[in-house]
């Protein structure tokens, strides 16, 4: 037989029992304390508090009761997320209080090192511990975007007045491969280790009508001749990881072609031509974040408010449905392997998850309940974990064993 069980009081009863208990207690310890001779004065005393206390009582319900169970709901979901941050916490290697961090960064696919832009417009490598490796500077630059090879023999990194950089880390040297691609470079990716990709920000529409709709977001360069191959337009933003190329340069994913259903695109590498349209209609707020796995099997997209979607980057059909994030989702990465992802968002948190099960294995959680994590990132060996908000970087270690 199951157990008899029973229906717990409502907040409202358990709010006016409260306050009715204390309001006795007070009553009787008042009672005791009051000289036999004079009982009937103070139980006319205690009287009129107790009416005052009732209508006080009166009042205040009637201001919070009716949000006594949006209040409980929220209490639970607070005690929710705590667990769930207990039972799925990063055992953290390192935290990077730095003020001059912004919330911009990305891992080095061949090392294990964490790339993050500062405001000062460099860029700062730390290592699996989570200590300043390097910095690389350009005097004169800003730089404002950034993006490892597949190789991860170069990075590069687009500056505030549209000029692009490649930098040899072997060598620490740094050159130009364009000078005024745009008035400001927002994304940087690569097709492949020869070619490299440019998005900036352009206005589509403007008090609800289309405008600019002819006009490209970004370009593809042959990174030895920097050599325009062909444009694209899409949804750029600065902050958000809006722009993908596969390892092998077979495609570039892109959001938000204008004039198109408000999904992730597909593009053939060599062309730019549309392959596959990943258009979901319950997430028609739009896609926010895309990255497509090292074995160009999987386009992952971040949706507004708070899911990611996993596609099958060969054939454009939708997969698994990840859920669990509170807020919008701005940047995803995959592991070497292509079986992990890693993804951040606007709910103060970095979420490991396993694709094959469609759960999330591990969670990095920052200060503040709509801190935005749009930097993340795995080491190659998928053993690390890298989170970056503005001014806090987080290094955790990552158990592969763990399921």
């Amino acid at each position: 037989m199951k157990p008899k069980t029973t229906a717990s009081p409502s907040p409202s009863h358990r709010f006016a029992a409260c306050l009715t208990l204390a309001a006795c207690a007070a009553f009787a310890a008042a009672a005791a304390e009051a000289p036999s001779r004079d009982i009937p004065a103070a139980v006319k005393r205690l009287q009129d508090q107790l009416d005052e206390q009732t209508r006080r009582i009166d009042r205040l319900y009637r201001a919070l009761g009716p949000r006594l169970e949006e209040m409980e709901e929220r209490a639970a979901y607070i005690q929710k997320q705590r667990q769930e941050d207990k039972a799925l916490a990063l055992e953290q290697i390192a935290e990077v209080q730095d003020e001059s961090l912004t919330a911009v960064g990305c891992v080095n696919p061949a090392a294990a090192e964490f790339a993050v832009i500062t405001s000062h417009g460099s860029v700062r490598l730390f290592d699996a511990a989570g200590k300043p490796a390097r910095d690389l500077h350009q005097p004169g630059q800003v730089i404002s975007c950034l993006a490892f090879a597949p190789n991860g023999a170069a990075l590069l990194t687009g500056t505030a007045t549209g000029a692009l950089l490649v930098w040899d880390l072997a060598k620490g040297t740094c050159r130009t491969v364009g000078d005024d691609v745009a008035r400001k470079v927002d994304r940087v990716t690569w097709l492949g280790n020869n070619r490299v990709v440019w998005g900036g920000s352009v206005e589509y529409w403007k008090d609800g009508k289309a405008v600019n709709h002819d006009q490209p977001a970004g370009a593809v360069l042959d990174l030895a001749t920097a050599q325009r191959r062909w444009t694209f337009r899409a949804f750029i933003r600065d902050d958000f990881h809006t722009l993908a190329g596969a390892h092998d340069g077979s495609r570039l994913a892109v959001l938000e072609i204008p004039g198109q259903p408000r999904g992730a695109f597909l593009l053939e590498g060599a062309t730019g031509e549309v392959r596959h349209v990943c258009y979901d209609a319950a997430h028609g707020s739009g896609p926010l974040s895309a990255a497509l796995s090292p074995d160009g099997s999987l386009l992952a997209v971040g949706y507004a408010p708070r899911d990611i979607i996993l596609w099958n980057a060969r054939t454009g059909e939708r997969g698994t449905l990840l859920e669990g994030h509170q807020n919008w989702v701005v940047s995803l990465a995959f592991s070497t392997d292509s079986t992990r992802l890693i993804s951040g968002a606007g709910d103060s948190t970095a979420r490991l998850w396993d694709l094959k099960r469609g759960r999330e294995i591990g969670r990095i959680r920052f200060e503040g309940s709509s801190t935005y994590v749009e930097g993340v990132g795995l080491s190659p060996r998928d053993d690390v974990a890298f989170a970056v908000a503005s001014g806090v970087l987080i290094v955790a270690r990552v158990d592969r064993a763990k399921p």
